[in-house]
């Protein structure tokens, strides 16, 4: 009867124990994903932004001004060859979330990086501000882990 006590005692506190190790065990990676997202998201921007031989052009900001779409073009290395337009615009998903793209000139939709809740861009000049906001993927995530937000300030070393 002692034996029985005890091991339901240890049984109850280690189920006690079980849910919040899950919960950070599961919060953990989704973390370091959302890191990795905006570090992604910011690199192909800059990378776009830095090399931009035209002043890039910004369009159809919502009524917050946390959507928007930026239009850059880059020079090829070599010569004869046209430059790339790209668009960066968020696109909806089915599953009611948003995924930054890229478009190229040719129509080609090549997506960046998912669960984006909120992009938007201001220029400056040469220089232009990127503020990219993430979610987690999952709704039980998003209980537990606040959106990030990513800010880059790029300046064009080719803008004309």
């Amino acid at each position: 009867m002692i034996v029985l006590g005890l091991t339901l005692a240890i049984a109850g506190a280690l189920a006690t124990i079980v849910e919040p190790a899950r919960a950070a065990f599961d919060r953990v990676p989704a973390e370091l994903d959302l890191q990795q997202r905006g570090r992604t998201a910011i690199e192909v921007l800059s990378q776009a932004l830095r090399s931009a031989i035209n002043n890039v052009t910004l369009s159809d900001p919502g009524a917050d001004g946390l959507f928007g779409t930026l239009t850059v073009t880059v020079p090829f290395s070599t010569p004869g060859i046209a430059p790339e337009r790209y668009i960066f615009r968020l696109a909806a998903q089915p599953d009611g979330s948003y995924s930054l793209i890229r478009e190229t000139s040719a129509g080609a939709i090549q997506p960046v990086i998912d669960f984006v809740s909120a992009l938007s861009f201001s220029v400056s000049g040469a220089e232009v501000n990127v503020v990219v906001r993430l979610q987690a993927s999952t709704a039980s995530l998003r209980r537990v882990i606040t959106e990030r937000v990513f800010r880059s300030s790029v300046r064009m070393r080719n803008a004309s």
